[in-house]
């Protein structure tokens, strides 16, 4: 996503992106500070007035899903990429929809 200005309307633009990107699969990379952030993939469920919802898990195996605000896209704390294929909003994302640990 384009860098964007602060303010509503630039969480209007980050919400309005998001709403276009429901059911595809997503990365996404939230910063933990220190160096330190979690990464993971999974499925863009759905957004709502203050936050989107992520699907997380293994096709056929445990699903769970992470929440963020569109607030955290505009402070960098969380960086979100849309990959081109789409999910059925009820299907499992398949492949390794799990969310990992990295430390430098």
């Amino acid at each position: 996503m384009a860098p964007v200005g602060l303010g509503k309307e630039a969480l209007k633009r980050i919400k309005a992106d998001l709403d276009a990107c429901v059911g595809k699969r997503v990365r996404f990379r939230v910063h933990q500070g220190r160096r330190r952030f979690i990464e993971g993939e999974g499925v863009l469920e759905g957004t709502h007035r203050h936050l989107f919802v992520i699907r997380l898990g293994h096709a056929g195996a445990f699903t769970s899903r992470v929440s963020y605000s569109y607030a955290d896209i505009l402070t960098r704390m969380v960086e979100v990429a849309v990959e081109s294929k789409e999910y059925p909003a009820h299907a499992p994302p398949g492949g390794n929809a799990h969310i990992r640990r990295r430390r430098p």
